[in-house]
């Protein structure tokens, strides 16, 4: 099997890798992201078609048009992951970025088409030249640089404003797909193309796991859990080596010397420093990143013992949110007690009324029927409903104004 054969089914591969993101991102369409999917969808359609166009292109000697060809596409590539995060975070300023995209293609159409009647040689300062044959991959450049540019600030505005905790957790993911765009583009425009783009295959496997995924891992704990890993690990390997060479140091020119046993007691004394270590690593690590620490056995202990003797629901209340708020260091809680109710026509209505504590103002009591959005919820899944699901899931839209 030549090698332009080989060549052939791997860029054919890569572009055949697209369609199950499309398929992901159609089935997981819904009436929130609906723009960002179709968005999304386009990225990776127009991503395969370069593919495929790549795997076709007979010519060897074509190369240098190639890579220009793909300079052209990086700008509309970008354009449309930008008005995928845009309206990923809902804002209404897509027009801005359609309106920068069309004003650097038709520059683009102007300048390859030489409609302004350009010469050969467009500027020269005597030692660097621009010809007209450049000024179509420069124009493109330059507009990818400012589509970069204001990717990154709108990325990182965006999470700086962002209150709702679990929203800027999935806001970050998208510095993935952004950083992965950078590097692939960036090697491109440097004249080391990559054959098949597959950081571009990347991009979009990261874009659809975050518009597709609403509940995505807590990103600062997986960073910090691999940043608690590696930190040990450079500690250990530096630890052996140099009480490796410490004992060779000492004891090397001695006749007895056996390096199977001193790597042996190496070994032995970092079994025994082994958790003491890796535990102050963590701690500094948590300490450095401001990770939430809290023992839950212990909460749940001071929680058991401070309310083993009181009957009185408002104390109850008082002190049993005073632990949390101490151990969780959040600002404001309220305590709920749920009563069933059948009704006089079978339904079954659950009343929820606050207790009341010292620091906060008596919540108005409220009823849910069991068949609505909340109840349903509370019911069947047995967990937290969180403002986050309340703010952005289609599901709650239809909840009535009771609830």
């Amino acid at each position: 099997m030549n090698t332009a054969l080989i060549q052939f089914l791997y860029l054919l591969f890569l572009g055949v890798l697209y369609l199950p993101i499309i398929f992901f991102m159609l089935q997981r369409r819904d009436e929130v992201y609906t723009a960002a999917t179709w968005l999304v969808v386009a990225y990776a359609l127009l991503a395969m078609v370069f593919n495929i166009a790549e795997a076709v292109w007979h010519n060897g000697e074509d190369a240098a048009l190639l890579r220009e060809f793909q300079t052209y596409a990086a700008i509309t590539l970008i354009a449309i992951f930008a008005l995928a995060l845009q309206n990923f975070q809902k804002r209404q300023m897509w027009w801005i970025w359609i309106g920068a995209w069309i004003f650097w293609s038709l520059g683009l159409a102007l300048i390859l088409t030489n409609a302004l009647n350009l010469p050969e040689m467009v500027w020269t300062n005597g030692e660097l030249a621009l010809y007209r044959s450049r000024l179509g991959p420069a124009w493109s450049i330059l507009g990818w640089l400012a589509f970069s540019i204001g990717v990154i600030l709108m990325l990182a505005r965006a999470n700086r404003r962002t209150r709702q905790q679990h929203f800027r957790n999935r806001l970050n993911y998208w510095w993935f797909p952004t950083i992965l765009m950078l590097i692939n583009d960036s090697l491109l425009f440097a004249g080391i193309p990559i054959n098949g783009q597959p950081f571009r295959l990347a991009v979009a496997l990261t874009m659809s796991y975050v518009i597709g995924t609403h509940h995505v891992p807590d990103l600062k704990h997986i960073i910090r859990r691999a940043l608690i890993y590696l930190v040990i690990t450079g500690v250990i390997v530096g630890f052996y080596i140099a009480g490796f060479l410490f004992l060779q140091a000492v004891f090397g020119n001695s006749r007895n010397f056996n390096p199977l046993i001193a790597g042996a007691f190496v070994s032995l004394l970092l079994a025994l420093v082994f958790a003491p270590l890796t535990g102050a690593i963590a701690r500094a690590v948590n300490r450095w990143m401001k990770a939430d620490q809290y023992d839950a056995s212990l909460t749940i202990h001071r929680y058991s013992e401070s309310i083993s003797n009181i009957l009185d629901i408002d104390r109850l209340s008082s002190i049993s949110i005073g632990v949390i708020l101490e151990t969780m260091q959040i600002e404001r809680g309220f305590l709920f007690i749920v009563d069933s109710e059948r009704q006089a026509d079978g339904r079954k209505v659950y009343k929820i009324r606050s207790a009341k504590t010292p620091e906060e103002r008596r919540v108005v009591a409220a009823e849910l029927d069991e068949n609505g959005v909340l109840a349903s919820y509370f019911t069947r899944e047995l967990r937290p409903l969180l403002q986050y699901d309340l703010d952005l899931l289609p599901a709650y839209r239809n909840a009535s104004p009771g609830e």
